[in-house]
């Protein structure tokens, strides 16, 4: 893995770790926050099929893109869980599904990707 990826992956788990700390209990930064997660779980989850899509036959990226998406799957799972706590004033319950499905659907592509790593 490159030096220059590393450098982009270590920011954005930065920032995502930055952004699990709470922003006292202010339902707006509450939602801000949750926001955040879910740009950030969207980010891991390009730079996990941009991998997929250069290395699909190198058994490290698979490796690296299963941990992409298991940390996209709980940023995802943890806005729905700040969304939730912010209802209904603001956030909806389709802010709530939106993440649960992502979250299911990152669970779903690792199984795809350990279905596919089996191979080797």
């Amino acid at each position: 893995m490159g030096g220059q990826m590393k450098k982009w992956l270590f920011s954005l788990l930065l920032v995502a770790m930055c952004s699990s700390v709470a922003f006292a209990e202010d339902p707006v930064a509450l939602k801000n926050q949750a926001d955040m997660k879910v740009q950030t779980a969207d980010q891991l989850i390009k730079q996990a099929q941009k991998m997929l899509q250069e290395n699909s036959n190198n058994p490290e990226s698979l490796k690296l893109a299963i941990h992409l998406y298991v940390q996209a799957g709980q940023s995802f799972e943890s806005a729905a869980n700040i969304y939730k706590s912010v209802m209904p004033d603001y956030a909806t319950e389709q802010d709530v599904q939106n993440s649960m499905a992502a979250m299911q659907a990152c669970i779903e592509t690792i199984q795809e990707i350990k279905e596919r790593g089996a191979s080797f």
